[in-house]
This record gives C-alpha cells, structure tokens and sequence, in this order.
C-alpha cells in the first residue's frame, strides 16, 4: 500500500503481491494499484459538493427508459458511436458508458451495479454521490462528499470498489 498526504488530504492506492510489503515500500513502486482512495478536503460543503459528477434525474427527461431490477428505471442516451446508461439512487446518481462502436452494451453492468447495491450500500453523502463506471473493464469511479470532504475511489473493478467504498465509516 502507498499513502501520500495529511489527515485532510491524502491518497492510498492498495496493491496486490505475492509478497508482504510495508506501507510506502519502495518495492512497490512499479505495481500498478487496484483500487486509489482519495480524501480531499474543501473550504465549504458547496465547494465539495460542486466535484461530484452527479446528474440530476430530471435532466435525461424523455430519453428511452431500460428496467435495471428492484424496481429502479434507468434512461439511455446514444451517440456518436458511444452509450450512456443513467441512473439515480438516493443521493446517488450512475452513469455506465459503453463504446456501441465495439458493440458493448451497458444494461448488463448497470443491472449487476443495482444488483450490487441491493447487498452493499454506500456511503450516504451529504449532498450527492457520482459513480462513473465502464461496461468493459476500465476505469470506474465513485464520488462523495460528506460535508466539505469529498472522498473519491477508483478501480477497475467495480464490485471491488462497491465493497471498498461500502465500508468506509
């Protein structure tokens, strides 16, 4: 594990070895993390909030709708060759992307992200939340912020950040 920063502001990336390593070892340097967890803090909760890559569910109005399970409706927006899967949950708001180009379709991961959900739930912000997720195995992210902190946790696994950033306290 690697950790940089202070108590208001820090990152940790979390790395897999065979191999026990001290935090910060320089063993470590060239492995490549699974997951970053990053505190930031704001002057004011606005500021932090205003971070948060969150969609209201008002601004996709009249998009086609697609039933992700347990009663939660998403609306698809395509173009350009790309997909966008939107969706909100509490103070929550997702976005799977999909490249149609390569013929990804992003109803599969955003149904096993509401499945996820129904089992792990997530930090309630206080203001909002923002995931940011990939149908394929890239980049995915989570956002919130509680008062003027925001948290932010990256990955390419998306159960594995669900998990992650469920258990933070």
């Amino acid at each position: 594990m690697r950790y940089t920063g202070d108590a208001n502001n820090f990152s940790v990336d979390y790395i897999v070895s065979y191999s026990p390593y001290g935090l910060n070892d320089g063993a470590i340097s060239g492995h490549v993390p699974y997951a970053t967890f990053v505190k930031k803090t704001y002057d004011s909760e606005s500021a932090a909030a205003n971070d948060v890559p969150y969609q209201p569910s008002d601004s996709s109005s009249g998009l086609p709708t697609v039933d992700l399970g347990h009663g939660i409706s998403g609306v698809m927006d395509s173009g350009a060759g790309q997909r966008y899967l939107q969706w909100n949950e509490g103070r929550w708001s997702f976005v799977v992307h999909a490249s149609a180009v390569v013929g990804e379709d992003p109803v599969p991961t955003a149904q096993h992200v509401v499945d996820l959900l129904e089992r792990y739930y997530l930090p309630a912000p206080s203001t909002k939340g923002g995931g940011q997720l990939e149908a394929t195995a890239s980049e995915n992210v989570l956002t919130w912020n509680k008062g003027n902190v925001l948290y932010t946790l990256k990955g390419k696994n998306i159960d594995t950040l669900v998990k992650m950033a469920a258990s933070v306290k």
